[in-house]
């Protein structure tokens, strides 16, 4: 489990936004293990899941020019920041194999979860009466992966 500042810039035909969440670690457990498959060969498995304090805070602005009456410009911004406390997991299996005296070969995949990444919520405009809401902060969320090897030589 990582933990620190995450920046993000955004900027699309005169709209800027700027996101910024920070993750400090609350608490976390950490479990793994590793079996012998034979003569230089193992498996392994681990995991850790954990809680972090997570900040987000949303700053953007935006305008635009107005054909309809000549010379007015429409200027909107935001501001917002919000907390939470998000569940993280990540497990992760490994094969290592001895191929000679002093060369091993390592194969790994791995799994993360994350149950609140914070990201942009659309603002909604309701035209011709009706309740619009501002752009801001939601959160929601994802599972990634990842694989990858290596090739070690001891001497």
């Amino acid at each position: 489990m990582a933990a620190g500042k995450h920046h993000a810039f955004f900027a699309d035909d005169g709209i800027v936004a700027f996101r910024l969440f920070d993750d400090e670690c609350m608490s976390t457990g950490r479990a793994c293990g590793r079996f012998d498959l034979g003569i230089g060969h193992s498996v392994a498995a681990g995991g850790n899941v954990g809680l972090a304090a997570r900040r987000a805070s949303l700053a953007g602005s935006d305008s635009s020019f107005v054909s309809i009456i000549p010379g007015t410009i429409n200027v909107s911004s935001i501001s917002t920041g919000q907390t939470t406390t998000p569940f993280l997991a990540n497990a992760e299996a490994s094969l290592a194999f001895r191929l000679a005296r002093a060369w091993s070969l390592r194969t790994f995949v791995g799994l993360d979860y994350d149950s609140k990444v914070p990201g942009i919520a659309a603002p909604t405009v309701v035209v011709g009466g009706g309740t619009s809401t501002a752009a801001g902060i939601k959160f929601q969320s994802e599972t990634s992966y990842y694989a990858g090897g290596g090739l070690t030589m001891e001497f």
